[in-house]
């Protein structure tokens, strides 16, 4: 009989122990999960009008655009836009304004006209390093402009003619902006 009341003891330490043990065990595991989403937003710049005429201008003269077009972000990104020259006509914007056929061309985004003086090279000259073909284009990245959804802004160009040319035929300069998302 002792020994079965010692046997008893035994196995009710044992199952004793084995539900302390299982009490003190707390669960910390967790598990991480990763969302991936790539959202397909829609890059749209718009600018009205399309084109500046600067009427007849004397050659050797600088010239400032009196109206702006207006830059409109209608996208749903913010977008960062540079610019280039992509064909100049007959002249050309590789050489400088002091020459015959050449001319330097600036443009600013800014609320209201900028005087002559605010346009510098260093912030708004175009990029004069020669033109490519239209698939190639090298974009002036020294001064970008940059726009949240829905923002407009008003768009300047300064012209330099060139100090001769060869005719007095209408030239037509064909800016391209680029709109990047930011």
């Amino acid at each position: 009989m002792r020994k079965m009341i010692l046997g008893m003891l035994l196995v009710m330490g044992v199952v004793g122990l084995m539900a302390g043990t299982a009490m003190a065990v707390t669960s910390t595991d967790s598990a991480d999960i990763n969302l991936l989403v790539t959202p397909i937003v829609k890059v749209d710049l718009n600018v009205s009008p399309t084109y500046y005429n600067f009427g007849n201008v004397n050659v050797k003269k600088t010239t400032c655009s009196v109206t702006a077009l207006v830059l409109t972000n209608a996208g749903d990104v913010g977008i960062t836009i540079d610019k280039t020259v992509w064909t100049d006509d007959a002249w050309d914007i590789t050489k400088s304004s002091t020459s015959q056929d050449g001319f330097d061309l600036w443009a600013m985004v800014q609320a209201g006209a900028p005087g002559q003086s605010a346009y510098t090279t260093s912030q708004s000259s175009f990029n004069e390093s020669g033109l490519q073909a239209i698939n190639a284009l090298t974009y002036d990245t020294k001064v970008k402009v940059d726009m949240n959804p829905t923002d407009t802004a008003n768009l300047w160009f300064r012209l330099d003619m060139p100090r001769y040319v060869t005719s007095d035929v209408q030239r037509t300069i064909h800016v391209r902006l680029r709109a990047n998302p930011k």
